[in-house]
């Protein structure tokens, strides 16, 4: 088995989940791994925007992009200079990369995040990386106003499964089956 993907399969056993691995497991690669990437803090992403994009992040509480946020990222940079002047919207927002990479481009941001401590690091990615968010606390889309209006909705909401409640950081808590913000 890829041991990439050990770390990946011992958080899914602490959630409670109880499965086999196939001997041929194998694991495609992706922008930077399976978890949150490990190496020098504060992170520096080259490649998303047209500066670069500095990232701090809490790796004890599961917050810092991890794959699913790196293909999401991916997208915002093939739409680059689409971006201008649109309003997004980055729901869940963690550290804010995401939110902070649209306003690099150009765009009008939103950030929603039901952590206080989440939403003071998002804020302070922000300063670091020179860009205007406007920062709100509440669950998904409640800190919203009836008719505001975004171009673009973007996430990478918790989406690991677990048995057992309090077993992951809130940040990767998906529920029984992975889904549980999918159906809200």
């Amino acid at each position: 088995m890829p041991e990439a993907i050990d770390p990946y399969l011992a958080m899914l056993r602490s959630a409670g989940l109880s499965f086999r691995v196939a001997a041929n497991l194998q694991r495609d690669a992706d922008h930077v791994g399976n978890l949150i990437a490990p190496g020098p803090r504060p992170r520096r992403f080259d490649d998303l925007a047209p500066r670069p994009i500095v990232e701090h992040d809490d790796i004890e509480r599961g917050l810092g992009s991890d794959h699913a946020s790196m293909a999401v990222a991916l997208e915002l940079r093939r739409l680059g200079a689409e971006l201008k002047d649109m309003r997004v919207l980055e729901l869940g927002c963690g550290t804010g990369l995401l939110a902070i990479q649209a306003a690099i481009w150009g765009a009008r941001v939103v950030g929603t995040d039901l952590d206080e401590r989440v939403l003071e690091l998002a804020e302070k990615n922000a300063r670091l990386n020179e860009v205007e968010i406007d920062w709100r606390r509440g669950s998904l889309c409640e800190p919203l106003e009836a008719n505001e209006v975004f171009d673009l909705v973007v996430a990478n909401l918790p989406h690991k499964p677990s048995l057992r409640a309090g077993v992951l950081p809130l940040s990767q808590d998906g529920g029984r089956d992975g889904g549980a913000l999918f159906s809200v």
